[in-house]
């Protein structure tokens, strides 16, 4: 059932994406050409990022300048979107800071690997794993949020769903920014798409 299309607000969105911007036939190296421009802008000079590592998974802090931080700090998990194939954790700090900004809480961008070089479960292996190095490094799980979006969405649910079936401690929280959850792309959004949508096509 279709119930009088998309808002204004998603309208506008798509406005801001190029015509051809997600085309079924594109390899995953036009996929990475065409998503660069989007990515690796400047978060702002308030915002300081330094490279780190996670339970063995590399990544970037993204934290507010001259805030300083401790154990008992809120922290945002930061899952990149991309496609699942583009992207790194390097091109995404103007994301997290608006978060950051936001909460003032820091922020955790682990790089997770890129199919189709690293195939499922991998990139999900290595979200889990920043999960769980972030706990080890002393920051309680009730202080962790999870966040992402587009796949990055999408990581925010199956990580959650994989830390229950691990017994693991649970988050405090986690929130999916326009989740890709289907990535079989067989549910009726994807068949029954709206025609000017840019990306479910």
């Amino acid at each position: 059932m279709r119930l009088g299309g998309p808002s204004a607000e998603y309208r506008a969105a798509l406005a801001q994406f190029p015509r051809g911007i997600a085309l079924p036939g594109d390899s995953y190296e036009v996929v990475r050409a065409k998503f660069k421009p989007a990515h690796g802008h400047d978060p702002g000079p308030d915002i300081a990022t330094e490279a780190a590592t996670l339970g063995g998974v590399a990544g970037v802090w993204v934290s507010q300048k001259g805030k300083p931080s401790g154990a008992n700090d809120p922290v945002l998990l930061f899952f990149h979107g991309g496609a699942l194939v583009s992207c790194h954790a390097d091109e995404y700090p103007f994301f997290a800071a608006w978060f950051v900004r936001a909460t003032g809480a820091r922020s955790f961008i682990p790089d997770y690997r890129l199919a189709p070089e690293h195939r499922f479960p991998a990139a999900l292996d290595d979200c889990v794993a920043a999960y769980q190095g972030l706990v080890a490094s002393g920051v309680a799980p009730e202080r962790i949020a999870l966040i992402g979006d587009s796949c990055g969405g999408g990581f925010v649910i199956t990580t959650l769903v994989k830390l229950r079936d691990l017994g693991a401690p649970m988050p405090a929280c986690g929130v999916s920014l326009g989740g890709w959850l289907d990535a079989e792309v067989s549910g009726d959004s994807a068949r029954n798409p709206v025609a000017e949508d840019a990306f479910v096509n």
